[in-house]
Parts: C-alpha cells; structure tokens; sequence
C-alpha cells in the first residue's frame, strides 16, 4: 500500500501551524539563552558590570512574557480556536478531539521551555548572588587595607 494522504482537520491545521510558527522557534531562542548562560565565563571586571547576566536575564524576560502568551493561548481552547467557525456540532466535536489528540506533543514543548526558563533564572541568580559576595569581599578586603593605612 502507497503513502495515503493524511487528512488533517482545521483543529489539526491551526494546532501544526502553531507549533511550526510560534512554539519550536521560541524553544530554539531558550536554548540559545540556556547554552549562552552555560558558556559566560565570569572574570574580575564582570563582577563590578554584570552586563553579560543582564542581557541574558533581558532576553530572558522578553521571551519568557512571550513564551506565557503563547502558553495562555494554548491553555483555553476556546481562545486558541476563536478564528474558527465550527458550522455545527460535530465540527466543534472534531476540533476539541484535535485539541485532545494533539495535547501530549504541545505539552512536550511547553514543558520544554518552563525547564529552560527554570535553568536560566536559577543560573543568572546564583551568578548574580556569587557576584555580589565577591563584590562584599572585595570591598571588605579594601576596608582593612585602608584602616591599617591610616
């Protein structure tokens, strides 16, 4: 038997289109983020800037509000498929089983990007927190310096 055409519903259609056009870029761009937190090496001078961990922790937070778009868009069927016009019941039917058949795999990218986003948050606040220890030693370390002088 021959490859038969797969028949997908306007549900099937509007959930791939999501998935292809919103979810896997984003995934990428949080990857992106997570590999650059991975590979920030943090040298003396970054203590005092920290300009490398705020425009993670930026691009983060837009792509995080973002992110929370799409997901409370995925969230509520009835928002996700409002450009829809079911004719009748056995339409909307179709369309809520699309939503229902299709769930796990979305779900599998949106999991996806709250670990992402988990990793990333917890990497550049325990950065943060371990710059500003170095920064209050370093200080400290002035202070004693500066009293045994004078």
């Amino acid at each position: 038997m021959k490859n038969a055409p797969i028949h997908l519903t306007q549900g099937d259609q509007l959930i791939l289109k999501f998935v292809q056009e919103k979810l896997i870029p984003i995934t990428k761009e949080f990857r992106v983020l997570a590999l650059k937190c991975s590979s920030t090496k943090i040298g003396f001078w970054e203590t005092f800037t920290h300009k490398e961990l705020r425009k993670i922790e930026s691009k983060c937070q837009t792509k995080s509000t973002q992110f929370l778009d799409y997901y409370k868009k995925w969230s509520d069927p009835n928002e996700f498929f409002e450009s829809l016009k079911p004719a009748n019941n056995q339409e909307s039917g179709r369309i809520m089983q699309s939503y229902i058949n299709m769930k796990g795999a979305v779900e599998e990218y949106l999991n996806e990007c709250f670990r992402m986003i988990s990793y990333i948050q917890t990497y550049t606040t325990t950065q943060a927190t371990s710059l500003y220890n170095r920064l209050a030693v370093i200080l400290a370390l002035l202070a004693i310096v500066i009293a045994i002088i004078f």
